[in-house]
Parts: C-alpha cells; structure tokens; sequence
C-alpha cells in the first residue's frame, strides 16, 4: 500500500470520529450507535461501518483537493479498476455491491460522502440510499456517460434518454473510474439527507 494512500485512509477514519461527523450523523440517525466493521466486511462486503446496525459505506474527500466549487462537488462511487494488476479487484464498490445484493450477501444499505477540511469540519454531506439508487438503476432510470479526455461525453447505452445523467470519470492517474451522483439528476427518495455549510 502506497504512503498516500495509507494517508487517505486514515484521514477519512479521522474525519469519521470528528465531533462535525457525529453532528452531521445525528441529523439524520438521531441517537446514534456507531461500531467498526472488520477488516473481512470492508474488503468483501463494501461496508466501512454500522450505525444503529445499518450497514454504511463511508467515503471522504479533502475540502483542499477539489476539483469544483461546493456546489458541484458530489457523492461519488468507485465504478471500476480495469487497470489493476489484480484481475479480482478490477470490480469495485458499485459493481461489487450488486452482486452482493443479488447473491444475498451484505452490502451498505447507506452510502455516505462527505467533503471535509483539514480540521476534520464536514463542509458537505449527503447520504444516499442504496437500495433506492441501485432499484433505479437496475431499471434504467439513468443515462451512464464517460466522460472522454477531450471533456466530450459518450452515452454508454444510446437507448436509454431519461435526462438523469450520471457521469463516469477517470481518475487522473487512470488507475479507476468512479460515477459522479449529481443531486439534481437523482430520482426522488434517493437522498436521504444533505448538509452543506454553503
């Protein structure tokens, strides 16, 4: 594992146990009981924590490395890793969720993005319902486009031309791609709660 990433992840388990994050939790969850999934429910599973026993994937993303203003910074799912040396981890957090579903296993039923500063401060978060997300998107209530390194997009399934997009992009280094959840592309109930200090 690379020094940065280590860093990544230990930044994020920081901004999790942060004051701000146990604010922004209780907005939503009220009373809530937190507890760490272990290592296997992380690697095979996609689930990061449990809080009040609902099985939630946790990401974070530095305030000071975005890309966009605020307002169009937005919860994210790693898509895939077609470039990774390892054939088995080339499927990642979306595609794997599914067939966990499918195949009656556990999965995140939330899934939770936060942009956070330095100091630990939730500056956005929202919450996304997973079953929801994953109900409309088995039913093809979402045009998929990559987006090409010319900024031009390519529509992934030319047939479906609902008007709610979601974008995959590339990371910059091309080891994956993750889709980018716009709030005001999402089907209604899909967002169970946001906050955002703008």
């Amino acid at each position: 594992m690379s020094k940065t990433v280590r860093k990544d992840w230990d930044f994020s388990d920081d901004a999790f146990e942060s004051q701000s994050t146990k604010n922004f939790l209780k907005k939503h969850y009220g009373c809530v009981s937190i507890r760490k999934a272990t290592e296997e429910e992380d690697m095979l599973n996609n689930i990061d924590y449990y809080i009040n026993d609902i099985p939630i994937q946790w990401r974070t993303q530095r305030f000071e490395n975005r890309k966009y203003p605020i307002k169009d910074c937005h919860a994210t799912f790693r898509f895939s890793r077609m470039f990774s040396l390892h054939e088995d981890r080339r499927d990642s957090e979306i595609l794997k969720i599914i067939r966990n579903k499918n195949n009656g296993l556990p999965y995140p039923k939330h899934h939770i993005w936060c942009l956070a500063d330095k100091d630990l401060n939730i500056v956005k978060g929202i919450i996304i319902d997973v079953d929801k997300f994953l109900s409309d998107y088995d039913n093809r209530q979402y045009e998929f486009k990559y987006i090409l390194r010319n900024n031009k997009t390519q529509k992934v399934d030319p047939s479906i031309t609902t008007g709610r997009i979601i974008l995959i992009r590339y990371n910059g280094d091309d080891s994956s791609e993750f889709i980018s959840l716009n709030e005001k592309y999402l089907l209604p109930n899909t967002i169970l709660f946001k906050y955002s200090l703008n």
